[in-house]
Formats: structure tokens, sequence, C-alpha cells
């Protein structure tokens, strides 16, 4: 991307995303206080006219990073401004700072800036180089607000800020690799989905649970601890092979995801530590998502997309490890669009009434799922952890218990665990985190040593099946990857091809002349490499089992090439092949002779 001209840049006001909402109206002190922060020690020194020429190409390619904020009597604005300030960038010598002190410089100084984010005049986002000598590494310190990023967007801030910096120092053009949408965009999006959609099917699964007495405490909590108390950590560190097996051995063998194989770790941790037969939490999600719903591409952009809702689960104690991590991959799915509409509705719904339906209770725990560091190595930027755990992001205050499942850049996964030490006890923490290592542990053996597995109803989204129906379409016809009804042309096809299978009359015949030597094995290779990459050709009928006829599709099938000598009557021998029956049950519904 080349560097756009300031009248370029796009200005104008931008719909608050749902978790901008919630965060305005569920955070009672001064918005201004909020922030992200990565601090990051630089192998190479930092010149400051590329450092200055760095940020600004950031702040043209983010339009997040130039918002500013109105709190009217309507509600609060959200609007981008088409100016880059020079007030965001600094570069600070501070060489003669002792190196005994270096560390705690750098703690006071990141607090410092802090007084200088602003949501109604700006900056909302600070770059700070910090020179301690030529001789000594400098650190580079970000800082966003709170309502522009998520974690996700500080991560990818490090990321862009390495990639633009280093082609700039070389002389190279700055591009964008990977086309990517604004977060506008999406805010924009959201607005058009909200009107459109059908609103019942939507906000069903919570619209049900308003209805239902939800058990929001945990064990350990303290009805009489302050919100305002220390944000403590703990947290559990996976070796190589636990982690490749929720990662993907699990996934594969049960055709889900790996945060269906965490949430069911956490799921038989908490199963003794809570008094109801439900379990019920609040559940992070992350908007870039649903960028191809939108036929947007936001998996490398910039803002606050992530979002929360609340979702309940049963225990499910008397199944199975099995029968579990199928109960959690159906309850999960049953959040339509992956949980997005909640807050979407509760929100920025046009209808009060049902702003009020979806008020339910906060959960005392919060999941976040399979997420990466936000601040983590990149390029010649190291990560630096130093600053006060205690003082984390002031959103987590309302929080008691904040569950995060990290993938770190050596591939191992860790958990970590925030909690407030004023509102949990520590001794349930404990408890609580030795539950949940040793859940993800009989995980990893249950990969190891079972052959179970298989299919669920959601996996089959066009049909509506019993677990009882697919396990019983999945022993019949092994590696089944699809169902899906047939079309009405296709029940008319079947209809006739029962009355006389050998009629011929849809069967579609290709004659065709080929000149040269033929090499067959490679003719076949390749015959079969264009039935893997069409799931139509690996087609069969499902004739029973079902109300319905269904069509599957298997992952995989296999056609030989039948030799045939010259026949002394094509015509004939073309006739006798349609009217040869094939069989619907067994795929490549195809045959091919030479």
């Amino acid at each position: 991307m080349e560097k756009q001209p300031q009248n370029q840049l796009y200005a104008g006001e931008v719909p608050l995303s749902p978790m901008q909402q919630w965060f305005i109206k569920t955070h009672p002190e001064p918005i201004h206080q909020q922030h992200l922060t990565a601090l990051y020690r630089c192998e190479a020194a930092i010149e400051s006219s590329l450092l200055k020429n760095t940020v600004q190409y950031l702040l043209a390619q983010h339009d997040v990073l130039r918002m500013r904020y109105i709190d009217t009597e309507q509600g609060w604005v959200q609007w981008c401004a088409d100016d880059i300030v020079d007030d965001v960038i600094g570069w600070e010598d501070l060489s003669d700072i002792p190196e005994q002190t270096r560390m705690s410089v750098l703690k006071a100084r990141s607090s410092s800036l802090l007084a200088q984010l602003d949501v109604f005049k700006g900056p909302v986002f600070l770059v700070r180089y910090l020179s301690f000598g030529p001789d000594v590494p400098g650190y580079l310190l970000m800082i966003c607000h709170r309502m522009v990023v998520d974690e996700t967007s500080l991560k990818l801030l490090g990321e862009d800020f390495t990639n633009i910096y280093q082609a700039l120092s070389q002389g190279e053009k700055v591009t964008c690799d990977v086309k990517q949408d604004a977060f506008r965009h999406w805010a924009n999006a959201l607005n058009d989905w909200v009107q459109a959609e059908a609103i019942e099917p939507a906000v069903a699964p919570w619209l049900a649970l308003k209805g239902q007495k939800q058990s929001q405490e945990i064990m350990g909590q303290s009805e009489q601890g302050s919100y305002d108390g220390h944000i403590a950590t703990t947290s559990i560190t996976l070796d190589e092979s636990c982690s490749q097996a929720i990662l993907h051995a699990l996934p594969d063998c049960y055709h889900t995801d790996a945060e269906t194989i965490l949430l069911t770790a956490i799921l038989m941790a908490f199963s003794p530590l809570y008094e109801s037969e439900q379990f019920y939490f609040m559940l992070e999600g992350d908007g870039r998502k649903a960028g191809r719903r939108f036929s947007r591409h936001f998996e490398r952009s910039v803002g606050w997309f992530a979002y929360q809702y609340p979702v309940c689960l049963p225990f499910s104690r008397e199944k199975g490890m099995s029968g579990l991590i199928k109960a959690v991959k159906e309850g999960v799915k049953a959040y339509p669009n992956d949980g997005l509409d909640y807050q979407l509705y509760r929100y920025r719904g046009q209808d009060p009434m049902l702003s009020e339906h979806l008020t339910l209770p906060m959960p005392a725990l919060t999941i976040k799922l399979l997420t990466e560091p936000s601040n983590h190595s990149v390029g010649f930027l190291k990560a630096v952890d130093i600053l006060d755990k205690g003082k984390q992001p002031e959103y987590k205050k309302y929080q008691n218990l904040l569950l995060s499942c990290q993938k770190m850049d050596d591939g191992k996964l860790v958990v970590r665990v925030d909690y407030n030490n004023q509102r949990v006890k520590q001794r349930f923490v404990e408890q609580m985190t030795q539950a949940l290592n040793t859940a993800l542990q009989q995980l990893s053996t249950h990969a190891e040593t079972s052959n179970e597995g298989g299919h669920t109803p959601s996996d089959f989204s066009y049909v509506s099946l019993s677990q009882v129906q697919v396990d019983e379409m999945t022993a019949r016809r092994p590696g089944l990857q699809d169902l899906y009804p047939l079309s009405s042309m296709q029940q008319s096809l079947l209809f006739y091809h029962w009355l006389d299978s050998s009629c011929g009359a849809y069967v579609e015949q290709i004659q065709l002349s080929l000149s040269g030597d033929l090499n067959l094995p490679d003719f076949a290779s390749a015959w079969n490499a264009v039935i893997s990459e069409q799931p139509m050709l690996r087609t069969c009928i499902f004739e029973q089992g079902t109300d319905d006829l269904l069509q599957g599709i298997v992952n995989q099938c296999h056609i030989d090439i039948a030799e045939c000598a010259a026949p002394a009557d094509m015509a004939d021998w073309l006739l006798q092949d349609r009217k040869t029956p094939f069989d619907l049950l067994n795929p490549p519904l195809m045959r091919i002779s030479w």
C-alpha cells in the first residue's frame, strides 16, 4: 500500500459495534482510563524519521486509530477523523537513566502516557520509542484506547509496524499482501444485517434463557467482595503432545474445532465445582470470522471486533468422554451466527422490548477460546512482559473470573486464569486450575487410546437428523462428508430408475477419440484427482433410514478404468453400456471404459 495523502483518508461517522455499546453502558468510571498496552524490546535501534513514517502508514491504513467520540443526549457517536496528528508519535532519549532503574522507568512512562489518551479530541493511539543509548536495546511502547481495539488488533499492529518499518528502512515500497476491509465496513454491515434478518430465529436461544433461572454464581465467590479488587493471575502450560491432541487430533476425530475440545475440558473441570445442573457462562467470539457472511475480508483488520454472548450448557455428567464432546459441540452450535446476534440485538436492535428481554444475568465466568497473545514477538520486536499484572484493563474488574486459552508461538497451549481476588477465593481457583489440567490430560489420553469420534447432527445442516440417525448413516457409509435433500428433478430421475433401472434413459455418455500413446495408470490417476476435487462426483443416494430421500457425499472414492477390446458394432456396445444399471448406493456414479 502506498502512502495515502491526508485528503484521501476516510472521514465520517462510523456505527458503534455491539461490544463498544456494551462497554459504554456497563462501565461507569471515566472512559478515558481504558487502554491496552504492548511493550517490545528492539533488537535494532529505531530511527526517529522512520518511526514517524511507519506510524503515519499505520494511521492511514487503519481508520480506527483516528477515531473520535461525542457523548450526546441521544447516545455516543463515533466518527473517524481525516487528520494524522504528530503527537501520536514520540522518540525519547533516556540514555542518562541507570541500567538498574530502566524497568521501573518503563513502567512509569507507560502509566504517564495514559493521561494523553483522549477519546473526545484524540489521540486514541500512542507510539513511543524509548532509547537508552546507542549500544543498548531500546523499547517500543504502543498504547491504544480500549474503545478502538481488541487484543487481536494489538497483535496485528505489532506485525504491521514491523513489516512497514523494515520495508521503509530498505527503501522498498510498502505493500499490503492481503486485501482487508476496514472496521467501518464491518460496523455498517452489522447495521444492514440487524435490519434485514428475521429476528425470532436469531435470538430464540436467549429468549428461552430469559424464562429460566440461571445460576451465575460460582462456588468460592464472595458476595461481599469489591469489584475494585486486585486482578490476580495463574496459568497452565500444556506440553507439545497434549497441545497437539487438543488442537488437531481430537478436532479431526470429532469433525469440530479446537474451541469445542477446550470448552469440553472446562466443562469437565467445573462440573464438580458447580451446584447447579447447568453451566452458565459468557463466551467471547471474534467478529473477523463473520467476514465471509458479508463478502468481506477482516482477518487482519484492526478494530474492536470481539463480542460476547451468554451460553448455557447441561453438564451431562452421565455421558462418557465421547458423548460429552458431542454434547458440547451441539450445545454451542445451537446459538446461531456464532453468538453474534445476542449483543447485536441487545444493543443495536430497533425494538426496546426485545432489548429488555435479552437482558440476562451477567455470568461470573467469561471464556475466551484459542486466542493469540496480544503482545508477542515479531521480527526485530521482542515482547516484554514487565507491566504490573495487577493493573489489568479496567473492564476486567467487572468479571469475577476470566479464562483465556492462548496458542503460543511455539504451538503450545496456555490457559490463563484472571480473577478478582476480592470476589473469588484463591482456594477455588487452585482447585479449578488443577481440575482443568487433569481434564486436558484426560482428553489427550482419549485422543491416543480411543477409536471413538464421529459426526453430530450439526455437521449436516441441510437436513434434520437425530444423533441416532447420524450414527446409523455414518456406520453404513464410513467417510460420509455431507448430506442434503434430493432436488425435485433428482427425485423424478430416481423414481424412473426404480421403475426400470436398465432403461438407460438418464445415462449420459461421452465418446472421445484419443491419439498417441496413453499412459493408463496416469490417466486413471488424473480422473481420480478430478473426483477428489469435485464433491458431486463423490455423491451417492441414501435409500433408507430417513423419511426423505437424501444424497450423501463421501470424502473419497475411487474409479477404475475398464479396458475393453474394440467392439465390432460401437452403437450396439454403447446401447448395452447405457442399459447397465448403476448402483446408486456406491459412488462414483460414473464409469470410464478404454
